[in-house]
């Protein structure tokens, strides 16, 4: 199963990241809940996630194309349910299989707003559902349902032990390099195509980390850098970080290096522990520094967390996203930068 709660960022219908004026995650509040009935949000108030969903799923009966609440009952279903993945597994997986139902019915009256990465992610666990159960026609549908939304993690088709039941039939051994060669292509793709279309702007920093060093954008010159403005609030931004962990890792010693900014709320010893305690936990590879109201003011339209800049070597922003990106988009963005000649 791809145990991740992305419901926070559905209800508005986009994977997106966190509004740059809060210091707290994205979650429910009183837009998010515009046309979900009272007592479902009485319900989430109390912290009973399956009595809401019985209540969506009672109005769903009288209105089945209700776009709010297939859109909440969708995100609510997988949050739940990736909560519940290793206590409680005979809840989650079958709610697996119930969300992917939702996400059916919410494509057939809204298939504009619904991120593929998002899509991929349901339509895999679906499948991880089924081969549990050992039901493997079914769990091959729903993986070439997930091929089809651009799943980008591919890795898990190698390692998730839910999908022993049918790792060594033929037909998912032909599924695996479909899934390889498609984000392949489209990653690199999709890096071309952001460069092409990027203006450079020019952007500096000049920063201290937790311990005081001083750490400036001119400190990696000649080199293609990732920077990084995120808060450990932030839950787009703290799933990219095994991303970001991962590309220094493999390109460090090819010219490549990252710089995270970060953006706390509390006392200055406060900020500093809890970038410390995180990157302590998480196993950062590269520097975190405090970042200012100036820094963002040097990024054009900045407007959320996490953003990251794609720096060359001549200093040059080449490209800046915003919001969760998966790895393979983030991986050929740095390597078409390291490609180019000095």
């Amino acid at each position: 199963m791809k145990r991740l709660a992305l419901w926070l960022f559905l209800l508005s219908g986009l994977l997106a990241g966190c509004d740059k004026s809060a210091n707290a995650p994205v979650g429910v509040n009183s837009q998010d809940m515009t046309g979900i009935p009272k007592e479902a949000q009485q319900k989430l108030e109390a912290h009973d996630v399956p009595g809401a969903l019985q209540i969506l799923d009672e109005t769903l009966v009288k209105e089945p194309n209700n776009l709010p609440i297939l859109r909440m009952a969708l995100s609510l279903s997988q949050d739940y349910a990736s909560q519940q993945s290793k206590s409680n597994p005979e809840v989650a997986y079958p709610l697996m299989k119930k969300s992917a139902g939702y996400l059916r019915s919410l494509k057939k009256v809204d298939k504009t707003n619904i991120p593929k990465s998002f899509e991929g992610q349901v339509f895999y666990n679906e499948a991880c559902a089924f081969a549990r159960e050992n039901k493997k026609e079914e769990a091959l549908a729903s993986l070439n349902d997930c091929l089809a939304s651009g799943f980008e993690e591919v890795e898990l088709l190698d390692t998730d032990e839910d999908l022993n039941s049918i790792r060594e039939l033929p037909e998912f051994k032909a599924i695996v390099p479909k899934f390889k060669e498609k984000l392949l292509v489209v990653a690199k793709e999709s890096a071309r195509a952001t460069i092409d279309t990027s203006k450079p702007f020019d952007f500096d920093f000049n920063l201290k980390t937790i311990e005081g060093k001083p750490v400036a954008l001119s400190d990696y010159a000649g080199k293609v850098l990732i920077v990084d403005f995120w808060g450990t609030w932030c839950p787009p931004c703290r799933m990219e970080i095994p991303h970001f962990i991962e590309l220094h890792k493999k390109y460090r010693d090819k010219g490549f290096e990252i710089v995270g900014i970060n953006y706390e709320s509390g006392s200055e010893a406060e900020v500093k522990a809890t970038i410390k305690n995180f990157a302590d936990a998480e196993g950062i590879t590269y520097p975190c520094v405090i970042g200012d109201k100036a820094t963002t003011a040097r990024v054009p339209n900045f407007r959320a967390y996490p953003t990251t800049l794609f720096i060359d070597r001549a200093g040059k922003v080449r490209a800046m996203l915003v919001g969760l990106h998966p790895l393979a988009e983030l991986e050929a963005l740095v390597t078409i930068l390291l490609d180019e000649k000095k």
